[in-house]
């Protein structure tokens, strides 16, 4: 391809990479074109996986046409997966460590839709510090008439000393000179895998012709048996990759990083399963043994998410999952139809809106009902639906989604509004329902409606998920405490008979026909989720264990168990003017909770990637990738993005503490008290104001010098009702909070005197001040058009400023949306997808 020279970027004071291309790229002018859409491509991926590229162009330096098109990338350390096999093959921990990046960052890239096409060990850095990046993407389009073939546009960047050794990883539609996709990597993936694992390439053969005559008719040598340490459940993830027929090969790359996570947490070995297995023959680990070590690991964690699992599958001992869902996008929540043979569900597939959709288990073809925009809540046995429509957010959180009960017919046809404040619902006996509603005054659950079984006053989200027994006897339900979540089963007077113990996040009950509660929750750190059984006498046990996110949707009369398994990421971007968003995602679980002038961003990475205490990043702009600052959460950033307010501890003992984003010394800051901050604004004379919420859900607006001492409250607390999300003007003489009446509240931080100011829709909320300070900048949470408006905070008059095109499809909300003083705008939004699974057989 070309010579590539280590040079220094004297502007920016960084050793670089530059690749040096053919003068003959230079001289076509639709490869020259093509060259540089694909360079502006990758360089937009700004993925930890995938190499950065910070510049292209075409350099003349002699004046004399010989043209020369550059890349600058960033510099590497390390060696090729190449030179890494040279050695033999690897230990299986480390090859599946480094295959989860590989697919990592081309999930990455195909989420841009830009498919590689030449993958190979050559081709893939591993650097010194044991991070992994793709090289030269797209590099091997050439034409019009290689964009049709991958194999012509490999063979006509490799000469006859190479071919082998590229020829090895096509795929058979390369091979045959057929268009390719994302599954032509996807098999290309496959093969480095196998060579990890093996030590020896799969398709080797004597000559090139006899190689694609191999990768056409013939499957790789066997593994399990030149590696006893090998596990079948990693066998099984090659071979899918391996498939001839790309329909039947993963469809997704993206899960098959998700299969390799999960088949890195549990044995990766057989042989340590088989101990397990040899401990305890009535455990529950003996009981899906037979599971673990072939298909269930890889079926729960990826061919779940894939669609891959095409067919029924069973363990020894007689659990059997059988797919239902088989479209990309996310399930909201599923109940078994009445007729035993279908299942109700609502969702968000990609291509088309949300709403909701009947299966039949006996055809596997699906339907929708219609009810755009709407949440499956419950099924009656008469066969009623009970929907969400038009469900709006509360105190800025979505996870309080309140809205309408709509009462229709699982037929389809127009509903019947009947309710509204609620959050979820179910039917009992006779069409009874229980309820969770929230008026802004207080949450309750109710069963039957207008009979409170427990309450918490104010907005506060206390309850999810409630089920009524078969009997309608009981009603169980998740409810928070202390941060916690629990289980809790009320009787129809009222009475709590039995609680759980607490667990860190919770993923849907129902009801089993033993009379037991069965529900998935997290028990600790992470998102490994499990299914638990409490009855009515307060006894609890494990009943099956996921290697990722499980959400229980249904329990049929007869044991079948209707659950999704689920995967979700979440996604940054970040706009300047009419551009087009720049990725800035971050090991798809980064939360953006600051910007700076300049755009930079502040990122809190929480769950299994941030470490337990959580991690502070801070991304400075035309860097690939961020820098961690701190253990903690980021609370602040300083508009000139030089510092970082961190917060460490727990909410009853947190610790503060600047920390310089460049060179210089953290300071610990003494306030003279446990103060539990929820956000924060630097002010231009250097002190902080805090954003502060109690345990008793009264908020605070203080003043804090940035040196340290006793904060000083400058609002009334008594007009305050929730000041978390407030924000200061951009000259930081007038801070907005949400007002005890439901009304904003214009406040002066000096003298701390306030005036009413517009009420904002549900859903709607306050993004910044305009860079005038003449405006607020509001959007809305809701699924569609991500539209910003300025907001008179005098009349309340709404104007469009700006609309922004996210660069995934079907965006459920965003959150959070914030806008520098520049007018440069960063939002999250959560990508999810869940596919939904009977599960027979537990017990």
């Amino acid at each position: 391809m070309g010579e590539v020279y280590r040079a220094r970027d004297t502007r920016l004071g960084r050793d670089v990479a530059i690749k040096v291309l053919p003068e003959s790229f230079a001289a076509d002018a639709d490869r020259r074109a093509r060259f540089e859409r694909e360079a502006q491509a990758v360089a937009a991926l700004s993925h930890p996986n995938v190499v950065a590229i910070f510049d292209s162009g075409l350099y003349d330096g002699t004046g004399a046409g010989h043209a020369q098109l550059y890349v600058v990338m960033e510099l590497l350390e390390g060696q090729t997966l190449r030179d890494r096999l040279a050695g033999g093959p690897l230990p299986v921990r480390k090859a599946v460590e480094i295959g989860v990046q590989i697919a990592q960052g081309l999930g990455a890239a195909h989420a841009r839709q830009l498919v590689h096409r030449d993958l190979k060990p050559e081709n893939i850095f591993l650097l010194e510090d044991g991070r992994v990046k793709v090289l030269d993407f797209g590099l091997a389009r050439q034409t019009p008439a290689a964009e049709a073939s991958g194999a012509t546009a490999t063979a006509a960047l490799t000469d006859v000393g190479m071919v082998l050794g590229t020829v090895g990883y096509m795929a058979p539609e390369q091979v045959r000179g057929q268009v390719v996709d994302a599954r032509a990597d996807i098999f290309a993936f496959g093969a480095v895998l196998y060579e990890m694992v093996s030590g020896r390439r799969a398709f080797q053969r004597d000559t090139a012709a006899d190689s694609l005559s191999a990768i056409l008719t013939d499957d790789p040598p066997e593994l399990t048996g030149s590696r006893p340490d090998l596990s079948p459940a990693l066998d099984r993830i090659i071979r899918h990759c391996l498939e001839k027929n790309p329909q039947e090969r993963f469809q997704n790359v993206r899960d098959i990083a998700f299969a390799l996570e999960a088949l890195s947490g549990t044995a990766v070995s057989s042989s340590a399963v088989a101990a397990v297995a040899a401990a305890s023959s009535r455990s529950l680990a003996a009981r899906l043994t037979p599971w673990l070590v072939g298909v269930a690991v890889v079926g729960a964690a990826g061919y779940v998410a894939s669609g891959g699992l095409t067919r029924q599958s069973a363990d020894a001992a007689g659990v059997t999952y059988q797919p239902v869902s088989f479209e990309s996008g996310f399930v909201f929540a599923a109940r078994f139809g009445i007729d035993g043979r279908s299942v109700v569900y609502s969702a968000d597939w990609d291509q088309q809106p949300r709403g909701v959709f009947v299966t039949s288990l006996d055809t596997r073809e699906y339907r929708p009902l219609g009810f755009e925009g709407s949440d499956l809540l419950a099924l009656s046995r008469a066969g009623d639906l009970a929907l969400l429509t038009d469900p709006r957010v509360t105190a800025g959180n979505p996870y309080t989604r309140r809205g309408t009960i709509v009462r229709a017919s699982a037929a389809g046809g127009m509903g019947r509004p009947e309710l509204d404040g609620v959050k979820f619902a179910d039917f009992g006996p006779s069409d009874t329902m229980a309820i969770v509603r929230n008026d802004g005054r207080r949450e309750t659950i109710e069963y039957p409606v207008g009979q409170v079984l427990d309450e918490v006053p104010g907005r506060l989200s206390a309850f999810m998920t409630p089920r009524v027994s078969p009997s309608g006897d009981h009603v169980a339900y998740f409810a928070t405490e202390n941060g916690g979540l629990r289980v809790r089963i009320h009787d129809r007077a009222g009475t709590k008979v039995a609680e759980s113990r607490p667990f860190a996040d919770w993923w849907s009950l129902a009801w089993a026909p033993s009379g037991e509660v069965w529900f998935a929750a997290v028990e600790g750190f992470g998102r490994q989720t499990a299914i638990f059984a409490l009855d009515t006498s307060g006894q609890e046990r494990t009943i099956y264990r996921a290697p990722g996110a499980i959400t229980l949707h249904d329990i049929s009369p007869t044991g079948e168990v209707l659950v999704s398994f689920d995967r979700g990421t979440r996604r940054i971007e970040l706009v300047e003017g009419d551009r087009a968003p720049l990725e800035r995602s971050w090991r798809d679980e980064a939360m953006p909770v600051a910007i700076s002038d300049a755009g930079a961003l502040l990122l809190n990475l929480i769950g299994d990637s941030g470490g337990p205490n959580g991690s502070v990043h801070f991304w400075p702009p035309g860097q690939p990738a961020p820098i961690r600052l701190s253990d903690g959460l980021g609370v602040a950033l300083s508009p000139d993005g030089s510092q970082a307010l961190v917060a460490t501890g727990d909410a009853a003992k947190m610790q503060l503490a600047i920390v310089p984003t460049g060179v210089g010394l953290r300071r610990e800051l003494d306030l003279g008290g446990d103060v539990g901050v929820g956000g924060a604004h630097w002010l231009p004379d250097g002190s902080l104001l805090l954003l502060v919420g109690g345990p008793d859900g009264q908020s605070r607006v203080v003043r804090a010098p940035a040196e340290g001492g006793a904060p000083v409250d400058i609002l009334d607390r008594a007009l305050v009702a929730d000041a978390i999300g407030a924000e200061v003007s951009p000259d930081g003489r007038r801070i907005v909070v949400h007002g005890v009446g439901g009304a904003l509240l214009l406040c002066d931080v000096t003298s701390g005197d306030c005036r009413p100011g517009p009420t904002l829709e549900d859903g709607l909320q306050v993004s910044a001040w305009s860079a005038d300070g003449a405006a607020l900048l509001v959007y809305s949470e809701r699924p569609g058009p991500l539209v910003l408006e300025r907001l008179d905070p005098t009349t309340g008059r709404r104007t469009p400023w700006r609309t922004l095109t996210p660069l995934q499809p079907a965006v459920s909300g965003v959150r959070p949306l914030l806008v520098s003083r520049t007018g440069l705008v960063a939002y999250a939004y959560r990508r999810a997808d869940a596919q939904l699974y009977i599960i027979r057989g537990l017990r």
